[in-house]
């Protein structure tokens, strides 16, 4: 009892390992699966932030090309101003120019542009504003006409325009127009008059633009894009930025990179190479996944359903791939509990490796067998037993039996039993023929091998025959005489080596495997005129060569037993084609004389009447046999007419001896399953019992009883077997193994492979489901 305990435990307790195994192994291989998504989003999140890169730089490129076609605008008024001769007069000789001339060309130079809000001259040694249209001191132009919030008159008058400047733009600052108190940004540009004056110079032309206006195309970004935008000076000064952006960091001032991140925001740069001016637009660093915020919730929700379904499938996937192994694991402990091991792969391993072995070993055993069952099938073929001629090719080939081509000629080899070779007395004979078949078999198969796949068939005593299968393609003058030279090749060795005397006969060569009983009958005809030569020769016999070639026919003793057994057994299609092949081998593959024709059709005649005539004494009554079918036959006028009447007969006898056997084979077939029924109890028998039992042969038996019972008798005993087990399993509880024991199987393996093929289940299964 503590034994039988212990196993369920060991299973429960390698369930759990291996279970586990494949529940580890099928969840990593979805988190590598899963995995890859991951990163495929990765690779696509990488991709738009390069895209959004990209589309930064588009835009400050078009933010470039707007400022600096403001800027040639700002420039060329710029250099108008400075180089105009009235104006350089003024600021040099102001008490003798004229300020009104110096106006009117002020007047005419500028065309208007939206972000210029004014210009004008100051003279530095009057101290005093001239614009287009107003000449008035510094102090008061400053304080009444355009008011600087972040500069007094003052400061500005000794500190930017005392100050040397060549096309200078001042940060933004703001600005209080005339009769308004509305603060507009604005952005000086300044230029010193004349350019080669030095400081202080004599006079400054401003330019006054409002900044918004100049960088409307800023504001439209930052409108666009939420990010504050910057723009810098070939110096690195700020020259505008827009409302409210914070100070660009030292970071990013000093790094020369396209995108910059610092405090959490991105800074895309963008450095014009025709003024060196510096453009920056800012978003934040984690834009992309606040943008597709919900984009990303979604996919981590569709995420996390695929992982728990995949989770969920890979337990069933788990749990179905253990099953097998659970139940080959059950099925090794039941049938050999001592063998239970740590591991159920071990366990499985150590035992397909026995079964390996046994294998092996089996093998071993039926290739010991082979030559046996090999000569056994070329003897079949040779006599002309068998009438399914593709399966005994395909049985040949199975064997490793090949020959070279679909031609074939027999050569037949006989020690001669009075030559010296056998004349000592203090050897056995039987020693002796050994060794003279040992001969015969090496030293032939070398010779006929040389030119044709040969295969070698002892015949017992002195006798062998050699099938020789010429390449294909070899016509028959050449393959025979290379035969005939190989045979008197064998017979002259044996002679000078060993003084035995051999005939050899050797057959015509015939076409197809169906033509090598007539291969062997020629060989044998052959053969006994070699034993006739005179003067006691042993050069080899064509049966070509005979100049009874065509006055001989083709009926050998085993071709007779062999119409006569298929008639006795009702089988008149068999004994037809048995009639077939007869008249094929003497009237198709060679033509024989008409005397040897009559010869051949009153032998046949004569078989069949000694058949009606041995069933007429059995049944003690008179013969049911055309009395003249011999003399018909034999006077036909043709070879068909005279085949149509063996025909005619053939099927009579054949329809006679199947109705007088069927109500006899009709009893045998019940006998046969009341055995099987009465053996249930105790063993099922096999075939080999059966035919014990009733005196017929295995074959026989599985013949008649799929006539009559439409099922083989396999299946009907293993039909019988199914339905005790199942008793057994839903009316008993004994183990699967003794269930197995009682049906005859020597393990679980055979009842498992009943079930399977009979309810597609196994045996534990059917017992859970119906008990």
């Amino acid at each position: 009892m503590p034994t039988e305990k212990a196993a369920p435990h060991r299973a429960k307790k390698e369930k759990s390992r291996v279970y586990s195994f494949f529940l580890l192994s099928y969840t990593l291989i979805l988190l590598v699966s899963l995995s890859s998504c991951l990163f495929f989003g990765a690779e696509v999140a990488q991709q738009l932030r390069r895209e959004e890169a990209l589309n930064k730089q588009a835009l400050l490129t078009s933010l470039k090309n707007d400022v600096e076609e403001n800027l040639r605008y700002v420039e060329e008024l710029g250099n108008s101003l400075v180089f105009n001769s009235r104006l350089q007069f003024l600021v040099k000789h102001p008490s003798v120019s004229s300020v009104h001339d110096a106006m009117d060309q002020m007047a005419g130079m500028a065309v208007s542009r939206d972000f210029l809000l004014d210009y004008f001259l100051y003279v530095r040694s009057t101290d005093e504003v001239v614009t287009s249209t107003v000449r008035m001191s510094a102090d008061k132009f400053f304080d009444i006409i355009y008011e600087f919030t972040d500069l007094t008159a003052q400061a500005l008058r000794e500190g930017t325009l005392a100050e040397y400047h060549f096309q200078d733009y001042l940060p933004a600052g703001g600005l209080r127009q005339y009769d308004s108190d509305t603060v507009i940004r604005v952005i000086p540009y300044v230029q010193s008059i004349p350019i080669s004056s030095s400081a202080p110079p004599p006079g400054q032309v401003m330019l006054l633009l409002d900044s918004d206006k100049f960088f409307a195309h800023a504001l439209s970004l930052q409108s666009a894009t939420g990010g504050s935008v910057y723009v810098l000076d070939d110096t690195g000064a700020a020259v505008y930025q827009t409302p409210d952006a914070p100070g660009l960091p030292a970071g990013v001032l000093n790094s020369a990179e396209a995108l910059v991140t610092a405090d959490h925001i991105s800074y895309t740069r963008y450095v014009s190479e025709e003024t060196g001016w510096t453009y920056f637009i800012t978003s934040p660093a984690n834009l992309y996944f606040t943008d597709n915020l919900s984009t990303i919730g979604f996919l981590g929700g569709v995420f996390a359903v695929y992982l728990l379904l995949g989770l969920f499938l890979v337990r069933r996937i788990a749990r179905r791939s253990y099953r097998p192994v659970k139940d080959i694991n059950d099925l090794i402990l039941q049938s050999a509990p001592g063998g239970a091991g740590d591991d159920e792969f071990a366990v499985i391993k150590s035992t397909l490796l026995n079964q390996m072995r046994s294998g092996t070993e089996l093998q071993r055993i039926i290739e010991a067998q082979r030559p046996a069952v090999v000569r056994d099938l070329l003897l079949q073929l040779l006599l002309g037993q068998t009438l399914d001629w593709d399966g005994a090719r395909s049985q040949l080939e199975a064997l490793g039996v090949r020959f070279g081509g679909d031609a074939y000629i027999a050569v037949l080899a006989e020690a001669d039993l009075d030559s010296a070779f056998f004349l000592d007395s203090n050897i056995p004979l039987e020693n002796n023929l050994s060794v003279a078949r040992l001969v015969l078999q090496n030293v032939g198969c070398e010779l006929f091998g040389a030119n044709a796949a040969c295969q070698y068939l002892d015949l017992g005593r002195a006798q062998g025959v050699f099938l020789l299968s010429p390449p294909s393609g070899e016509n028959d003058a050449a393959a025979l005489a290379a035969a005939s030279r190989q045979g008197d090749a064998l017979a002259r060795f044996c002679a000078q080596q060993f003084e035995l005397d051999i005939f050899v006969g050797v057959s015509a060569m015939e076409q197809g495997l169906e033509q090598l009983p007539l291969c062997y009958d020629e060989a044998r005809k052959a053969l006994e005129y070699s034993r006739l030569q005179a003067g006691g020769g042993t050069e080899p016999v064509l049966f070509t060569a005979l100049d009874v070639t065509h006055s001989d026919y083709y009926y050998p003793l085993e071709a007779e037993q062999q119409l006569l057994q298929y008639v006795r057994f009702g089988d008149a299609a068999k004994a037809q084609e048995v009639l077939g092949r007869i008249f094929t081998a003497n009237f198709e593959t060679k033509r024989v004389s008409a005397a040897a024709a009559r010869s051949l059709l009153y032998q046949l005649a004569a078989t069949l009447q000694r058949l009606a005539n041995s069933d007429a004494l059995a049944q003690g009554g008179g013969a049911d046999f055309d009395e003249q079918l011999v003399e018909q036959v034999v006077n036909s006028s043709s070879i068909d007419y005279a085949r149509r009447r063996l025909s005619e007969h053939i099927a009579r006898l054949a329809a006679a001896h199947e109705n007088r056997a069927q109500s006899k084979t009709e009893k045998l077939v019940e006998r046969i399953a009341a055995y099987i029924d009465n053996c249930a109890e105790s063993e099922f028998p096999d075939l080999t019992v059966l035919s014990e039992a009733f005196g017929v042969t295995p074959q026989y038996i599985s013949n008649v009883f799929k006539k009559y019972r439409d099922e083989n008798v396999k299946d009907y005993i293993a039909r019988r077997k199914l339905a005790q087990a199942k008793a057994l399993l839903t009316g008993t509880d004994l183990p699967v193994r003794e269930v197995a024991a009682r049906l005859g199987y020597a393990g679980e393996i055979g009842i498992i492979r009943l079930f399977r093929k009979y309810e597609g289940t196994t045996p534990g299964d059917y017992r859970a489901q119906h008990k």
